[in-house]
């Protein structure tokens, strides 16, 4: 019984890092560049994830937005979801410690672009690109978004609903 416990946390695991949180962080770019206005052309999950949009006629604003979609969306939904059974409540875990990671890796670029450091490829750069004068209410934005995810996440008690799981099983 704990072998395919334990087989079942690898697997959902694996599958919410490859699948699942990737659709969600590429769907927050294409939900945004549709509300924006934006064509989106190309969306890809494999080889590597991807969105490409046609943001002809789309002002800043809206390219910021579209940029900021991938990092807040996947955020927002696993902060806000409360599933009761354990392999939602496990699979939106991951998703929620992902999304953290995510703002993470942003809020450090950001600090590195302020200093000049360009990380390439990130989706907040190309954010700053557009709003250069933004590395600070982004930078604090991240800060609390960083914040509130990690309280969030010792709230929940994550090991021990995992231990939990395994001993009441």
């Amino acid at each position: 019984m704990k072998a395919r416990q334990v087989v079942g946390l690898f697997s959902i695991g694996l599958f919410t890092a490859t699948l699942l949180y990737p659709t969600l962080h590429e769907a927050g770019h294409s939900l945004l560049a549709l509300i924006v206005g934006a064509k989106v052309v190309d969306f890809n999950l494999f080889p590597i994830p991807s969105i490409m949009c046609d943001v002809f006629g789309v002002g800043n604003t809206g390219i910021i937005l579209i940029g900021l979609g991938g990092i807040i969306i996947p955020y927002v939904i696993s902060m806000i979801l409360r599933p009761k059974t354990f392999w939602l409540w496990y699979s939106n875990a991951l998703v929620r410690g992902i999304s953290l990671l995510a703002v993470g890796i942003s809020f450090v670029s950001i600090v590195l672009w302020m200093n000049g450091i360009i990380v390439p490829n990130e989706d907040i750069i190309q954010v700053l690109k557009v709003f250069n004068g933004g590395s600070i209410l982004f930078l604090t934005v991240f800060a609390t978004m960083l914040i509130f995810g990690i309280v969030r996440i010792v709230y929940d008690k994550p090991l021990k609903k995992i231990i939990e799981y395994f001993c009441g099983n």
